[in-house]
């Protein structure tokens, strides 16, 4: 789920740092050998995504980033009309210039506050793409229970948007069997973008209907019990 999406970017960044070799620079703060952890980032708003071969806003397009999307910051550039672009690698191939509202840095302060604003701006399952990034790399920000608990009440609303699409569409299929329910319901291909994001449902037999696995939930009451926060995950867990 979230923690294992956690140790997969990890794990990217790790194969990132030796596919570069150990000679990235953060030459822009005037550091030697910076932490690579300091330096990782993510695609948070795809208005601003594009890789350009220049650090520019009409430089040549080298491709448009899709939120989620891991990078690694190399340097700055702050150009005259006020517009900021980082360096930034995609791949161990892929270079390019990418303008500073595009992406946050988990060691970069103010950032988390900024993702929870694009979080509260959106909608749907963008919402929840954004509020996942918060939760899953924000680990010590003091807004991730906030993130926690809308990533829950959205992944809810989707459980409940998926059930009234499903039960249209084999409303009349011979789907008399329980399991055979279970299956259709938890198999079908809209569920596909929630797996990838560590998003669990699971099929309640009694109410015919998906359901979250309240992971977030249970997150705010093992790590932030006293939260306000807290409360609500309580009352949504309660039998």
């Amino acid at each position: 789920m979230i923690r294992s999406f956690v140790l997969q970017a990890r794990g990217v960044r790790l194969s990132l740092l030796l596919a570069c070799g150990l000679s990235l620079f953060a030459v822009a703060w005037g550091q030697s050998a910076a932490p690579f952890r300091a330096l990782s980032g993510y695609v948070v708003d795809e208005r601003f995504s594009a890789l350009r071969r220049e650090p520019r806003l009409n430089g040549r397009l080298i491709e448009r980033l899709r939120v989620g999307r891991f990078i690694a910051v190399l340097g700055e550039s702050r150009q005259a009309d006020g517009a900021t672009f980082y360096r930034v690698a995609t791949t161990r191939r892929t270079r390019g210039w990418l303008h500073e509202r595009a992406f946050v840095m988990p060691a970069r302060r103010g950032d988390d506050r900024r993702l929870l604003e694009l979080i509260e701006q959106a909608e749907g399952f963008r919402r929840l793409h954004l509020a996942r990034i918060l939760v899953a790399h924000f680990e010590r920000s003091p807004l991730r229970p906030q993130a926690l608990l809308i990533l829950a009440e959205e992944a809810e609303q989707a459980a409940k948007e998926l059930t009234a699409r499903l039960r249209r569409q084999w409303e009349d299929s011979d789907t008399a069997s329980t399991a055979l329910r279970r299956q259709l319901f938890l198999n079908d291909v809209r569920l596909d973008r929630y797996n990838r994001l560590g998003i669990a449902f699971i099929y309640d037999e009694g109410d015919d209907r998906l359901r979250y696995d309240g992971w977030a939930y249970r997150e705010l009451l093992a790590r932030y019990p006293q939260s306000a926060e807290a409360a609500r995950a309580r009352e949504r867990l309660r039998p």
